[in-house]
């Protein structure tokens, strides 16, 4: 079981898929957003995006255009953040800003001036947060692996054990008593 978990966690870090919905910008594209909190616009340079690998430099102009609304229309303050970011596996990603939610709503993303085309998504899990999603499985693939060695190895010993050491049971068959 342990390879199995290890197996498929290290498949989808080689593979590159992606744990948010992605969009392709510029354009327009809405998210649910299920929490209130800090929520960040990543640049996924680095990704699987409709069936196809993608890798371009992470170099999303400072000074392209986020307008972000709300379910009914009002604006929301978008804070340009460049601060985040990471690589791991077939995955990389680069903070564009952040929008901060008071709650469950859905928020649709106008972006425009950012150069070439690029892969944007939006999640409220931190760098550390992200990491975990992707590595824990690779982590809990080890610890199961071991614990069933452990449990392998204990079971052949106990099974090796000399049965004279052992408590006896006498059984007697009906027709050898005698009265």
């Amino acid at each position: 079981m342990g390879v199995a978990v290890f197996g498929y966690t290290l498949m989808h870090l080689v593979e590159g898929a992606a744990l948010d919905e992605q969009a392709k910008v510029p354009g327009t594209f809405v998210v649910s957003v299920e929490e209130a909190g800090r929520h960040y616009v990543w640049d996924n340079h680095w990704t699987r995006f409709e069936g196809e690998h993608l890798k371009y430099d992470a170099d999303c102009p400072s000074d392209g255009r986020v307008v972000v609304r709300d379910g009914s229309g009002v604006e929301v303050a978008f804070t340009p953040d460049s601060s985040q970011g990471w690589s791991v596996g077939n995955n990389g990603r680069k903070s564009v800003g952040y929008v901060e939610v008071s709650g469950a709503t859905e928020l649709e993303f106008v972006v425009d001036g950012v150069g070439q085309e690029r892969i944007f998504s939006v999640s409220n899990r931190t760098v550390r947060r992200e990491l975990w999603s992707r590595l824990g499985g690779l982590g809990v693939g080890v610890a199961l692996v071991f614990l069933g060695s452990v449990v392998a190895f204990v079971s052949f010993v106990v099974g090796r054990r000399d049965p004279k050491g052992g408590v006896e049971v006498e059984v007697a068959n009906e027709g050898e008593r005698s009265s």
